[in-house]
């Protein structure tokens, strides 16, 4: 997924330095531990969901800032280097496209041919970014190196993933590890008192929603999907959640209103299935709110606790009602119901809505998808990156992307940045 939606995780990272008995890492100078319960997976730029999926920028750069199309055909396509230093051969074979059959170099230019129609240029990527894969185990471990070292700046990034949150926050607490790339409001609050952790906001924070199949049968509905809208208590969702019922989204709540909708539709006794992420505990929490409000609607709910490989098979084959997941209605989330977009968790279609985004139709989107509630926003997430007090150069900015980690260093005498 573009937005690697992301991201259902809590993130550690341990800092460490050759010598260190502790942590044995005699080839890095500067280790950077990351640590999530959000899975791993193998790192190809198509990656979607897990926590590789927040590294890519650090693995792959867009293919425009190398080359440029000089021609093209049927499923062929010539491109030419931007710079003439550049090295042909070696951007041929670092060309990264699901469809790609073949790139080869001839001089100053790059034949690629594809299996199907030639993509855009904007879906070509070369794997040339500044760090490289030296090590991967599914769902376990992740080590990523730097191509050229860097004075001060980690060497390496070694992504470990664990269970739940519960276990990070343990080894978090128990000094085992010196940053959280993401920590929520309540365990900001936790934090504050600890005076070797500095926390730092991360510049746009996410919102949680509740994705609805508009392929199922009862939510197919456009008016099912409002009633189950107008009748949830946000404020109680967003406290249960995060602790602060001001993080709430605001939108109108009115229950008379949507138990009239109700009663104008058939009545289904089976339950609504929900799919929640496993190791999210604050979206659970959530869900146990929203539950018993739809319980007042005579609704009842189906969890399942899910992992992100869990959930990808039924999610491509609609086998749910509703997904718990990163998003919103807003603009710039907006691309998540375009038709052909691959993380279309709601499977919403909708040619009026493809066209807007096409065209960055801000207003004639955003009103579509109000009108249509291919989703339900419940809450908006603060988050800050946790971070001990000997590290700087903290600048995260969506918690999408992790490439900021590679800028970790640490403090000189005095310094506080």
């Amino acid at each position: 997924m573009r937005f690697a939606v992301a991201t259902l995780l809590v993130f550690f990272v341990g800092i460490s330095h050759a010598g260190c008995a502790e942590r044995k890492e005699p080839s890095a100078r500067f280790v950077v531990r990351v640590a999530t319960s959000a899975g791993l997976s193998a790192p190809t730029r198509e990656v979607t969901g897990t926590t590789t999926a927040h590294l890519l920028n650090l693995l792959f750069l867009p293919a425009r800032t190398q080359v440029t199309v000089q021609k093209s055909g049927d499923g062929w396509m010539s491109l030419k280097l931007r710079a003439a230093t550049a090295n042909s051969s070696n951007l041929a074979q670092a060309l990264r496209h699901p469809r790609l059959k073949s790139a080869q170099a001839t001089g100053p230019t790059i034949l690629a041919e594809f299996n199907g129609p030639v993509p855009p240029m904007d879906e070509l990527w070369l794997e040339t970014g500044d760090f490289e894969v030296v090590e991967f185990a599914t769902d376990d471990k992740l080590v990523l190196r730097r191509r050229q070292p860097q004075v001060s700046k980690p060497d390496q990034l070694v992504v470990l993933d664990f269970p739940s949150e519960e276990e990070l926050w343990r080894r978090f607490l128990g000094g085992q590890v010196d940053v959280i790339p993401v920590a929520s409001n309540i365990h900001a609050r936790q934090l504050r008192s600890v005076p070797s952790v500095r926390l730092v906001k991360v510049q746009e924070s996410p919102s949680i929603s509740l994705y609805l199949n508009v392929t199922a049968s009862r939510l197919s509905d456009s008016g099912f999907r409002r009633a189950l809208a107008l009748s949830l208590q946000r404020a109680a969702i967003a406290e249960a959640a995060t602790g602060d019922a001001s993080l709430a989204w605001d939108r109108s709540e009115d229950l008379r209103a949507a138990r009239e909708l109700l009663s104008k539709m058939p009545r289904q006794a089976s339950p609504l299935r929900i799919m929640v992420l496993r190791a999210a505990t604050s979206m659970q929490r959530a869900m146990i709110v929203v539950e018993r409000q739809w319980a007042t609607l005579g609704l009842t709910c189906e969890f399942a606790m899910v992992t992100l490989d869990e959930a990808s098979p039924r999610l491509q084959g609609g086998d749910y009602d509703a997904f718990v997941f990163y998003g919103s209605l807003e603009f710039r989330h907006a691309f998540l119901f375009v038709t052909s977009s691959p993380p279309n968790l709601s499977r919403y279609s909708n040619p009026e809505l493809d066209a807007a985004v096409k065209r960055g139709d801000k207003v004639a989107a955003m009103a579509i998808l109000e009108a249509d509630l291919p989703a339900i926003p419940l809450y908006r997430l603060e988050e800050s990156v946790a971070v001990h007090r000997k590290l700087c150069n903290v600048h995260p900015k969506v918690i999408y992307d992790l490439s900021w980690l590679a800028d970790l260093r640490l403090c000189a005498p005095g310094e506080t940045d």
